[in-house]
């Protein structure tokens, strides 16, 4: 239209919400898809909501389950990653011949078995000239021989590979497919298999608990053993379902706090990445001492750039403060163990057992004096940590039953946090 410009509408009858209109925006260089509305055509035709974020097919999104994951991986820095992925899938509601699984557009699949046979599939495919063909998609459609039988269990198999590593600086990796490096059908329970082999020098952590990986010749601290060729191999375990697996990989210092039974484990660089904000000492020259043509030296101080690795202690402790909090009123810590690794960027994400923290939530209170932080990205900063542990039980214990109730996560574990940051210190 001459004042919304380019929108889309969509009319799907398969879809839970069969209409639904919106518009690809861009706000601060993020792209994203701004849905003004969505909706069933009546009450009659609309489906029960699931997490499940990958729709349009025969039956609805929770008709196929994934009970298990087995994967293993190759990490190959700075940017590499070969995967090969097998998960069970049981078939609830039969009668499609095609299923879509999320995957990141910059993951080549090579091949895709089902219970040992080859299976056709379609990647990244778009009409010629339109914005996805411009953009790309992470959808995999996988075309099945014959239509799926209803109470069917099949084994899927899948071999990829590509770069969605980036190197950041100061030892840190970003993984910028982080939640979608396997295939998968959106957030649902699951449990998970994790190997991974990645070279000496590098520190690798993942979703699960940490056990000795079988194929490795010797042992090594913390559940990393040394594989025949020098590069290090790490095996990780759900001991629950869990409703997304991930991984962290960099050149980390690691410091440990206790809650309880629960050993909280922080991983930091002795660096920040490189976008990160440098201060600058400037110098009025006028200013100076001179003496007859010549300038008299200066002594200038300089504060020492941020080491997230120094601080990393204080942020296991509060960690595990807000762990033992948590367990007071929300009642015990769902998983084993609980990881914190730094993480590129602002923004932070706590998955299950496993928290991104951003590098800015490791800065001491005068470095963060010398951010020239406003009162609320201050406040935010110093919240952060509490909020993402929240986040274990809120999101990653307890999911939403839908898209439109996904703000409700976050709002508990705001609540959580700030209920946290009120009490005095030493009174948790």
């Amino acid at each position: 239209g001459r004042r919304l410009g380019t929108f889309d509408l969509y009319y799907d009858l398969a879809a839970t919400e069969q209409i639904w209109a919106g518009q690809l925006r861009t706000v601060e260089g993020t792209g994203y898809f701004d849905v003004w509305t969505a909706f069933a055509l009546n009450r009659a035709a609309q489906r029960p909501q699931v997490v499940n974020t990958v729709t349009g097919e025969v039956g609805g999104p929770d008709a196929i389950s994934c009970s298990s994951y087995q994967i293993k991986t190759e990490v190959k820095p700075p940017t590499r990653l070969d995967v090969q992925a097998s998960l069970q899938m049981e078939v609830r509601q039969g009668g499609q011949r095609a299923l879509l699984f999320e995957l990141s557009r910059f993951l080549q699949i090579k091949q895709v078995e089902a219970d040992g046979h080859p299976l056709e599939f379609i990647q990244n495919q778009a009409l010629e000239g339109t914005q996805l063909a411009r953009r790309g998609n992470d959808l995999v459609a996988l075309v099945f021989p014959q239509p799926l039988r209803t109470g069917q269990r099949i084994e899927l198999h899948f071999v990829y590979g590509g770069e969605v590593l980036s190197e950041a600086g100061g030892g840190l990796l970003y993984v910028g497919a982080r939640g979608i490096w396997y295939p998968n059908r959106g957030l649902a329970m699951s449990k998970f298999d994790l190997e991974f082999r990645y070279p000496e020098n590098w520190t690798l952590v993942a979703t699960g608990k940490r056990v000795d990986s079988l194929s490795a010749t010797s042992s090594g601290r913390g559940g990393s053993s040394m594989g025949s060729s020098g590069e290090q191999v790490s095996h990780w375990i759900s001991d629950r379902p869990i409703p997304v697996a991930g991984f962290n990989l960099g050149k980390y210092a690691r410091v440990v706090a206790q809650s309880g039974s629960i050993t909280v484990e922080t991983y930091a660089a002795a660096a920040m990445e490189r976008a990160f904000p440098k201060n600058e000492v400037e110098i009025d020259p006028s200013a100076l001492p001179r003496r007859g043509l010549h300038t008299v030296p200066v002594q200038v101080l300089a504060s020492l750039p941020p080491s997230p690795s120094r601080n990393a202690q204080n942020v296991a402790d509060a960690s595990a403060r807000a762990l033992q909090f948590f367990g007071i009123l929300f009642g015990p810590y769902p998983y084993s163990s609980l990881a914190v690794t730094q993480m590129p960027g602002v923004l932070s994400q706590g998955w299950p057992g496993l928290i991104f923290l951003s590098s800015y939530a490791f800065l001491t209170p005068a470095e963060k004096l010398q951010q020239h932080m406003s009162p609320v990205t201050k406040t935010l900063s110093e919240q952060v940590i509490a909020h993402e542990t929240a986040h274990q039980w809120w999101g990653d214990a307890v999911l939403w039953s839908g898209y439109r109730d996904q703000w409700i996560m976050e709002a508990l574990a705001n609540y959580s946090s700030l209920m946290l940051l009120q009490l005095p210190a030493g009174k948790e």
